[in-house]
């Protein structure tokens, strides 16, 4: 049991040091996953869910005068 449990620890470090080597290596960024800053989604006008609650408030704020109420 503990030499199935060294072999399976050896290769999870041995696969985790690939990646990070993998990672100094290739030099290259990581691209953004936010929606907001994806080429494709604003060329479609879609943004995250976050800045369109944003927006919908500050409107929804414009909106409505207390004078009114």
């Amino acid at each position: 049991m503990l030499k199935v449990f060294i072999i399976s620890f050896c290769l999870l470090i041995l696969a985790i040091a690939l990646m990070a080597i993998r990672l100094i290596v290739k030099k290259d960024k990581f691209s953004s996953e936010h929606i907001g800053e994806n080429k494709i989604m604003r060329q479609n006008k879609i943004t995250c869910a976050t800045s369109q609650d944003r927006a919908a408030q500050n409107n929804s704020k414009k909106k409505i005068e207390v004078r009114e109420l």
